[in-house]
């Protein structure tokens, strides 16, 4: 097993590391914003450059921090959610890198 750990924080992609290297796999970690599309393409270029291909992708990204119910929604970091969690795994510029 190999795993790209990618995260907001440095400590949590470690966090996940380590428990992959505990496991007896491989893994590389780096700080990511894959709320962008920017983000997802250096994902993907980490796993390539750190393992020389992907054969399974878990895109498991995803964020949740409270932002309120209508009226009161923090609008801007509901759509900080959105980025990360709807809008990332459908990057398509790094979809057609996978191919």
């Amino acid at each position: 097993m190999a795993v790209v750990a990618v995260d907001f924080s440095a400590d949590a992609a470690q966090t996940t590391a380590t428990a992959a290297r505990s496991a007896g796999g491989q893994a590389i970690t780096d700080v990511i914003d894959l709320g962008t599309s920017e983000g997802s393409d250096a994902a993907v270029a980490a796993a390539v450059d750190g393992f020389g291909r992907i054969d399974v992708l878990v895109n498991n990204a995803g964020v949740y921090r409270p932002s309120g119910v209508p009226p009161d929604i923090d609008w801007e970091l509901f759509e900080r959610t959105c980025a990360v969690n709807l809008h990332g795994p459908l990057r398509r510029k790094s979809r057609r890198s996978l191919l």
